[in-house]
């Protein structure tokens, strides 16, 4: 079912619900028709914040029907990014319509998590309706589909309670009401009343006529969309500190692979990380009791970094920009390059407390870049983050190798860590946020400094 129906399907539904003359924001959707079916419910405002603008200029040029709505007086095209435009305006708005893409990248997961929520919820009028489509197939939801469901179902009810869900044709539509939450009644009767009393106002439609309605919305459907929602066995509440764009493509993969995936390994993620590096520092406190070994331990925790912070990066990368193997290409070369300069920097170190304030200084930045990723991030900060990353690992060899033990041990110290990062990578990476794996392998890395300095 094309997407350009789901969207016709969820607009229509919540504008006949809504008196006129109301101020409406829109996130995404444009293409899929939903700015001119806003426009046939004669709203007094459509706000429609973007950040493509070259994308939007094409189709400027070629698509009549997308000019036509750029250019009515009531529809206001706001270049920004939509977190960023809310942040700096006040405007209250009587519904929200956020139709992005499914979050299957981190451009898009932005619109998904709780705290992209909250601050619609901020701008929201007292009397205002948030509307949330995902498009999904039109008479079966696969596992992934269903697990994508009732995650996004669990992140907007913790900011929305007790919200309505329904099964279109061809999309779910989550859907709050202020002036009726908490109460029974729900959009779906307020439909049927208005269709009985013959108020609901004409518009030109493909597949939402007014005779379609209790079809659409009869109760079977929700019932089939509850049933499918409650099998679902990785629910949780998506955050822009611990995304779940990753668990989501993994999911999407092995479902599409047919293999049975234990249902135990994405809970608890945060703990069981923690435990694995508890024991990884475990075993370097151990090795730091020799003196002469401490900068093996140094290294080792430099190589584990190197693989895991490579591997880390590249998922959010690839969430972001998708896989282009040109891009990927650049990213590794550059993260290299990063190394590079960070074991020559390393060997001009004459005290650890040195390296460590540089190290601990660039951990915290890649920390907050991970913490504040509900922000798009260009191409070239990323490409920066690839080298800040991969500098921190050189920066242990470097420093490293300013004592008496060979490059051969270093070297064979460097490589087991890798393999130890790529190891645990297979489990902590799925099970645990990108935020948590950094946090805990700078706290590593800064206490394999430590170790190495002392005596």
């Amino acid at each position: 079912m094309d997407y350009l129906l789901g969207a016709e399907q969820i607009i229509h539904p919540v504008m006949w619900a809504q008196k006129m003359g109301k101020s409406v924001l829109l996130v995404g959707g444009l293409f899929a028709g939903a700015g001119k079916d806003i426009l046939a419910h004669s709203p007094s405002s459509v706000d429609f914040p973007y950040t493509d603008s070259r994308l939007y200029s094409v189709a400027l040029a070629d698509f009549p029907h997308i000019r036509r709505i750029w250019e009515d007086k009531r529809f206001h095209p706001i270049r920004g990014d939509v977190r960023s435009f809310l942040r700096r305006t006040d405007k209250k708005y009587d519904v929200v319509f956020i139709l992005p893409g499914v979050p299957l990248s981190g451009g898009d997961n932005r619109f998904w998590t709780q705290e992209f929520y909250q601050q619609v919820s901020s701008h929201l009028a007292e009397d205002g309706v948030v509307a949330v489509g995902i498009p999904v197939g039109a008479n079966y939801l696969s596992p992934y589909q269903a697990e994508l469901c009732a995650g996004i179902l669990a992140t907007f009810s913790a900011v929305f309670p007790n919200p309505e869900i329904y099964y279109l044709d061809g999309a779910v539509l989550i859907y709050h009401d202020r002036r009726f939450a908490g109460k029974h009644t729900e959009l779906a009767e307020r439909l049927l009343e208005l269709l009985k009393s013959q108020k609901l106002r004409p518009v030109r439609a493909a597949t939402v006529q007014p005779g379609y309605l209790p079809i659409l919305f009869q109760p079977q459907r929700r019932t089939t969309l509850w049933r499918e929602i409650a099998g679902a066995k990785f629910v949780r509440i998506n955050h822009d500190w611990n995304p779940l764009i990753y668990i989501w493509g993994v999911l999407e993969q092995i479902y599409l692979a047919g293999v049975r995936l234990p249902a135990d390994i994405f809970r608890h993620g945060e703990h069981r990380t923690l435990l694995i590096f508890l024991a990884v520092a475990l075993a370097l406190a151990i090795l730091s009791l020799k003196k002469s070994l401490r900068p093996v331990g140094l290294v080792l925790v430099g190589g584990m970094w190197g693989i895991l912070a490579q591997t880390l990066f590249m998922l959010v990368f690839q969430a972001n920009f998708g896989t282009l193997y040109y891009l990927i290409g650049a990213g590794t070369g550059i993260f290299l390059l990063g190394t590079t300069f960070g074991s020559y920097c390393g060997t001009k170190f004459r005290r650890p407390s040195q390296a460590g304030i540089v190290i601990s200084v660039t951990i915290i930045f890649l920390t907050t870049f991970l913490g504040y990723r509900g922000t798009f991030v260009p191409l070239w900060g990323f490409l920066g983050i690839f080298f800040l990353s991969g500098s921190v690992s050189g920066f242990a060899f470097g420093l490293a190798s300013q004592g008496k033990i060979s490059g051969g041990k270093l070297y064979a110290a460097d490589l087991l860590g890798a393999a130890v990062g790529t190891a645990i990578s297979l489990y902590v990476l799925p099970a645990s946020s990108p935020l948590a794996v950094v946090a805990y392998l700078g706290a590593l890395m800064i206490m394999s400094l430590v170790c190495s300095s002392a005596g």
